[in-house]
Formats: C-alpha cells, sequence, structure tokens
C-alpha cells in the first residue's frame, strides 16, 4: 500500500489549538470477508481500494478550567479494482464526530479532580456486497480523573446508556452489536 497525507497544527492563541490532515491511502490486495457461506471463516483478496479523508480537531480552553475537544472526519473509502468495484470499503463510515467536555473542580477546592463527558456519532457504513446499510449511531462517555502529579487514577465510563446499536454487518447474513457499557479503571505512576 501506498498513503500520503498532509496535516497541520495552528495555535492562534494559547487558549485554541486546530489540527487537521488530509490522505490518500490505496491499498492492493486487500483481504475482506468471504461470502462463501460453507466456509464463513475465510477470506478472499478483492482488489485494490482507495481511501481518501480528512479530519479536524479543535481544542478550546473556554476557561482556566473548562476545556472543549470537538473532532469530525470524512473518509470516501472505495473497492477500485475486484468483483465489488466502484463499492464502499465495508465497514467504514463516511462521517465520524465527536465532542467532549473536561471541567477540573479547582472552584470546588479539588484542583486534582477533573470531570469529562462526550458524545460520539459514527455515520451509516455498508458491508461488503454494499446491500444492507449498517445504520448510525450516537453514543456518550463520561470520565473522572484524579491527578495529583506523581501518580493519576481515572475511571471511563463509554456508552452509558448502553445503547444497543449494530456496529458490524456481513454479506452473509451476520450482524454484530458494538460494545454495551463499559467500565475502565486506570493508575498510572510517573516516574
Amino acid at each position: 500500500g501506498e498513503i500520503y497525507e498532509v496535516g497541520f497544527k495552528y495555535n492562534p492563541t494559547q487558549r485554541l489549538a486546530i489540527n487537521g490532515a488530509i490522505y490518500d491511502t490505496v491499498e492492493k490486495n486487500r483481504l475482506a470477508a468471504s461470502n462463501d457461506p460453507s466456509n464463513p471463516f475465510a477470506s478472499s483478496q478483492i482488489g485494490q481500494v482507495r481511501i481518501r479523508g480528512a479530519e479536524i480537531e479543535v481544542i478550546g480552553k473556554v476557561t482556566p478550567d473548562f476545556d472543549l475537544i470537538g473532532s469530525y472526519s470524512y473518509i470516501s473509502a472505495k473497492v477500485e479494482t475486484g468483483d465489488n468495484a466502484g463499492k464502499s470499503v465495508e465497514g467504514v463510515p463516511a462521517n465520524q464526530a465527536s465532542l467532549w467536555g473536561k471541567y477540573r473542580l479547582g472552584a470546588l477546592g479539588l484542583r486534582d479532580v477533573t470531570v469529562g463527558a462526550g458524545v460520539r456519532y459514527i455515520g451509516a457504513s455498508y458491508e461488503e456486497t454494499n446491500t444492507y446499510t449498517i445504520p448510525s449511531y450516537t453514543l456518550f462517555d463520561m470520565m473522572v480523573a484524579y491527578d495529583p502529579g506523581k501518580y493519576r487514577l481515572q475511571l471511563n465510563v463509554n456508552n452509558i446508556g448502553d445503547e444497543r446499536y449494530v456496529a458490524a454487518c456481513y454479506a452473509r447474513g451476520d450482524c454484530y452489536y458494538g460494545l454495551g457499557r463499559t467500565i475502565l479503571g486506570t493508575a498510572t505512576y510517573r516516574f
């Protein structure tokens, strides 16, 4: 495969950062799930695919204790040669976006504690023959962290509402739900 990418980082003020990139990827002999019902775990080479896209992220410090982070990406992923030429690459949504806010509880005397919440949007995608559309979905997440300097304790909850959504489908007829509510605790020590 080959990839070409151009990106930028722009900080017009100390309170605002804008990051972006555009890219063009060509991948030859890409593997995909086979449509053979007698061997559902087999893979086959689908030929050449081209994935082009752009992404942007904006990070803003709204107040000394409140940060807002937003991102958006657009992806055009098409099969260029082989049996599925002209079709979208399976499982790759054209649009994805997120918005995340983090607040340090300094005003409450808890300067080492940060809470945050966010929303993620994953756009519609297709299975490999493009006959079935995998619907878009939106998920909500949250976090709380304690970071006094030498160590950091953090708790993340993804998909707070335990939303049921279809994350992937295959032409052979099976679909899979995405992850339900996930709670992850981490401890980090800096030395």
